[in-house]
């Protein structure tokens, strides 16, 4: 039986709670974890940080949203404010659902699997719950670019190196959908602000990210995403920084 370095149990940790191991790579996966208490460790935080974000609330109507609908209707007498505000709930909860039922349809769509998002979504809420989220921790591009040579089976090149307002961080792994991305971690202000890179061949990419330099804004769950497409890489931002923000962030990082 092979025997697995860190990195590679990593991997597997991934692989292993999307139910996409062999049963060879399984084996060898349990049998690391049974001799490694540093990756039984991640391995526990992988399978806590999946299940926050299996429970994490997907859409709910904003506060803004319930407050206009009371103010259009008017404020209703006391003996009927229950009943009222049962009914302001109900129509919020059918405007969010119709709103959830229109995103999902229109990017299904037009910007391809909706599942794209999520997964973005999802692969930085790890980095942000993560108790060792980098890899490789660094204020410099030149020091964290030529790391991922031999870890990703691509040459992550033209990463923005980051400035004053957007210093880098570091960089880390991670498996985005089915394959290997080069995560490059930035911080804006008290926000972090995550850059995937990846070979887009194969995956659901947004049509309207599909060209050089295109890009493509969504957001998922309190979230923005900015995807775009250089050659045979493609690009996903992803931040809870304002959307307007991330946009101008992004025009930093596109060649």
């Amino acid at each position: 039986m092979t025997t697995l370095d860190h990195a590679r149990a990593k991997e597997l940790v991934h692989e292993n709670l999307r139910g996409r191991l062999s049963s060879h790579e399984a084996g060898e996966l349990e049998a690391h974890l049974a001799s490694c208490e540093t990756c039984r460790h991640f391995d526990s935080v992988e399978r806590a940080t999946d299940d926050v974000l299996a429970r994490r609330p997907k859409h709910a109507p904003s506060r803004e949203l319930i407050a206009k609908l009371k103010t259009r209707a008017g404020e209703p007498p006391r003996a009927s404010r229950r009943r009222a505000a049962l009914l302001y709930a109900g129509i919020a909860c059918s405007l969010a659902a119709a709103a959830g039922v229109s995103l999902v349809v229109r990017s299904a769509r037009d910007h391809g699997d909706p599942r794209f998002q999520d997964e973005a979504v999802n692969d930085h809420l790890r980095i942000l719950y993560s108790e060792h989220p980098l890899d490789i921790a660094s204020g410099g591009v030149h020091q964290v670019r030529p790391w991922f040579e031999g870890k990703v089976d691509f040459a992550p090149m033209d990463i923005f190196e980051g400035d004053d307002e957007l210093p880098m961080q570091g960089g880390a792994v991670a498996v985005f959908m089915d394959r290997k991305a080069a995560a490059f971690v930035y911080k804006r202000r008290l926000h972090v602000v995550s850059l995937f890179v990846m070979r887009k061949e194969g995956l659901p990419w947004p049509r309207s990210a599909q060209c050089d330099g295109c890009t493509f804004v969504g957001t998922a769950r309190g979230f923005t995403t900015v995807t775009w497409s250089e050659g045979e890489l493609g690009y996903v931002l992803v931040s809870d920084v304002d959307k307007n923000e991330l946009t101008a962030i992004s025009a930093k990082m596109i060649r």
